[in-house]
């Protein structure tokens, strides 16, 4: 086991001896979650991707909703490295906001959707995140009031994207992110193509995070 520094310069655990054993299984292939959804894309565009809610996505209209909302957030000065955390429930746009993440070389902070202001705050500011993407309500319980409250103890949160619902005073409605052109449109953000990078984090004293 060893210690190396992902593309946002966290330190993550590496084995190689076990790297070795899961490329030889076929479990690790050397290709990006991005890749495979091109591939996707091209073969079987019309193919339902995943359902939620009576709605289906295609592998078609995945990635086009992840290109979109790449250049919205390559627009707003999202950069290899960069954190974006979303808290949101099973829903079909974890899709594209993690087909987002891979396009660009962002690192990806889920949060369960139990956690409160005090878990919330504490995670947002443990991993620097610039965005994180929430429900306006969910189960009873407002997000997007809750993100009001704490968004001004965070000075690295750029963005507070509302899915499904009315955003509050200085955060954006989700679909506004998707509603303009492709990442293919900005020449200079089209050959990222990063690995997905994930950061968990567990309710402990120390409030430490997993890589």
């Amino acid at each position: 086991m060893e210690m190396k520094r992902d593309v946002s310069g966290w330190s993550i655990r590496f084995d190689p001896a076990q790297a070795r054993d899961w490329r030889a299984a076929g479990i690790w292939r050397d290709r990006t979650t991005v890749a495979d959804a091109r591939r996707l894309a091209e073969t079987r565009p019309d193919d339902i991707c995943v359902s939620e809610g009576g709605v289906d996505l295609t592998f078609g209209d995945a990635l086009a909703r992840g290109e979109r909302l790449a250049a919205a957030l390559w627009d707003r000065g999202f950069r290899p490295g960069d954190v974006i955390s979303f808290q949101i429930p099973n829903w079909l746009e974890a899709v594209a906001i993690n087909l987002a993440a891979g396009l660009l070389g962002l690192v990806v902070n889920p949060i369960v959707s139990i956690y409160r202001v005090r878990e919330v705050r504490t995670i947002l500011a443990d991993c620097r995140a610039k965005a994180i993407l929430i429900p306006e309500v969910f189960r009873g319980h407002d997000h997007a009031e809750m993100l009001a409250r704490i968004a001004p103890d965070l000075p690295d949160l750029d963005l507070v994207a509302v899915l499904r619902g009315t955003p509050r005073a200085g955060q954006q409605a989700f679909d506004d992110l998707l509603a303009g052109t492709a990442l293919a449109d900005r020449a200079a953000a089209g050959n990222q193509d990063g690995a997905l990078y994930v950061r968990h984090h567990r309710s402990a004293k120390s409030g430490s995070a997993l890589a």
